[in-house]
């Protein structure tokens, strides 16, 4: 059979939130960190090589600025593909804690008083790695994640300063430890407050699917699919019923009934695709909105739908039928009329014997 062009789900009209999807947004950020990154790292490798640095020796930071270069390029190649951008913000997330820890597990143990380009260095990798938590670690353990940061930072880091006499670095270091403080609970107040917007978003994305959506069957139900009338002029117009179905509630039970209805919609939506306008009109009927396409392929595709309808009978123990009444809409008419008029051929459908497809032009 020929493929009819459909017009679009109503599930999936503009009445679909069209939000990013939030690994779109951390790749974004972590592009834009990866990339500050790799800027100040070059600025630092650059003041090195001219000799305008105070380290005692060059070589171990050089060593360190090629490793954070290769660790950002690795990190920039893998987020091309965005199934990585979870793997890889826990990976930063490692590296910077790791890279944090390490030196200040080796100033603590050189008993050599820190320079400040130290306590600079230090102070960007902290705040680094407490943006990178705020990414990765769930909401829920953030607030102790980034006090058990900043605890074991702070431990290493006067463990190694109160080794020497009170001077300008010590007051430097407190000043620095107040500014991360501050800049540690703006960064916990940010992440709770897109946490809450997050969940007020979700949720007003559910009441709105809810409010089109039929809840037993999933398809559009019946103010969707007034709202898809309005909206559009569908060339032909299907309205489906299922035969003798309050004998089958009467005889099998409801609960029979209702995995009835929910097989029905599963054959809807393989024939007419998810990106088809389909619904369920109320009770045990079900309507279809048909965009571009000949009479001969809407026919076709009732038939399809009768013959599918009989068959998942069959599995389910279900005496199924269906009767569809098909009208094709005229240019002078509405969708409303259009509707009224597959409904009378939906009743004609009914009062020859059931089970069979009435259409007119």
């Amino acid at each position: 059979m020929s493929q009819l062009t459909l017009s679009p789900s109503a599930a999936g009209s503009a009445k679909t939130s069209r939000q990013p999807d939030i690994r779109v947004l951390k790749r974004r950020l972590l592009r834009v960190g990866l990339l500050l990154i790799l800027g100040c790292v070059l600025y630092s490798m650059l003041l090195l090589l001219l000799g305008q640095t105070s380290y005692p020796s060059n070589t171990p930071y050089l060593v360190t600025d090629v490793l954070v270069i290769s660790t950002c390029v690795a990190a920039l190649t893998a987020l091309r593909n965005l199934k990585h951008v979870r793997l890889v913000e826990i990976g930063l997330c490692a590296l910077s804690l790791v890279y944090l820890l390490y030196w200040d597990v080796v100033l603590l143990l050189s008993g050599l008083l820190p320079r400040a380009e130290y306590q600079m260095t230090a102070s960007s990798t902290f705040l680094l790695c407490a943006a990178l938590m705020c990414l990765s670690v769930p909401r829920q353990h953030l607030p102790l994640a980034l006090a058990g940061l900043f605890g074991l930072h702070e431990v290493l880091t006067w463990g190694a300063l109160l080794h020497f006499p009170w001077g300008r670095l010590h007051s430097s270091q407190l000043i620095n430890d107040v500014t991360l403080l501050v800049i540690m609970l703006c960064l916990s107040l940010i992440g709770a407050y897109q946490h809450l917007t997050l969940l007020a978003q979700q949720e007003a994305e559910l009441m709105q699917r809810l409010a089109h959506t039929d809840p037993l069957t999933g398809l559009a139900n019946r103010r969707q699919m007034y709202a898809a009338l309005q909206s559009q002029h569908p060339t032909a117009v299907l309205l489906m019923d299922l035969d003798n179905f309050k004998a089958i509630n009467d005889t099998f039970g409801h609960d029979a009934g209702d995995l009835g209805l929910v097989s029905v919609a599963a054959q809807l939506r393989e024939v007419f695709g998810p990106s088809g306008q389909v619904g369920r009109w109320g009770g045990e009927e079900f309507i279809a909105l048909l965009g571009h396409g000949s009479a001969q392929q809407a026919l076709g595709l009732a038939e399809e739908v009768r013959g599918r309808i009989e068959q998942a009978g069959t599995h389910t123990n279900l005496p199924l039928t269906m009767s569809i009444g098909v009208a094709f809409a005229h240019p002078e008419e509405t969708p409303t009329q259009t509707i009224k008029r597959a409904d009378d051929l939906l009743y004609l459908a009914k009062r020859e014997g059931k089970n069979r497809v009435y259409n007119a032009g």
